[in-house]
């Protein structure tokens, strides 16, 4: 099952004209944390990726590198 499915199922099941058989909101709430679980992951590597990156460019003051520095810290910055 993937999150929209457990999302549409969660809201069907809750809806009070709606009754299914074989609606298991643990399943479709365990879809949906490890979704969430998944994507926490992923956003932290990626800061982790780019602050090593931005520590790398600041040994030195090239003006591409610094530019290339400057990206990372506004990518940075929006993820937080």
């Amino acid at each position: 099952m993937e999150v929209n499915e457990a999302i549409k199922r969660i809201r069907q099941e809750t809806c009070p004209a709606t009754y299914m058989q074989d609606f298991d909101k643990e399943q479709c709430l365990k879809v949906i944390e490890d979704s969430i679980k998944e994507k926490d992951a992923t956003i932290q590597n990626l800061k982790e990726y780019l602050n090593k990156w931005n520590n790398m460019l600041q040994v030195d003051g090239v003006n591409s590198k610094s530019m290339v520095r400057n990206d990372i810290q506004h990518l940075l910055n929006k993820l937080k």
